[in-house]
């Protein structure tokens, strides 16, 4: 910063992003108690704490949608890093793409 001096470091992580909340069979609460909303603009994620606002890009087209961490997802046996809400993902994507590489950055 301007007042001390030292640099910002800013850390993009890259993977693979699915959508979640099309009617399959899910809890009615999230891990962060909220009840789930697939119109929210919210994911699921283990690679950022709950309440983490970041910047999801899909690395193909260059579109990015601002989210908040509000699940813990995907399933760990997947080779996925981020789940996002239909509509999120829908914002970044055609959802008939199923799976897509992203960079996600927190931003707040």
């Amino acid at each position: 910063c301007s007042k001390c001096g030292e640099k910002a470091v800013i850390v993009i992580m890259a993977g693979l992003c699915s959508w979640y909340g099309g009617g399959e069979e899910l809890n009615k609460h999230t891990a962060s108690g909220e009840v789930f909303n697939p119109k929210a603009l919210t994911c699921a994620t283990y690679c950022y704490p709950l309440g983490a606002v970041l910047k999801v890009t899909n690395t193909v087209n260059k579109k990015s949608v601002v989210v908040t961490v509000n699940d813990r997802g995907p399933n760990r046996q997947t080779n996925r890093m981020i789940d996002l809400t239909k509509e999120a993902f829908r914002k970044i994507a055609d959802l008939k793409q199923g799976v897509i590489q992203v960079e996600t950055q927190e931003i707040e």
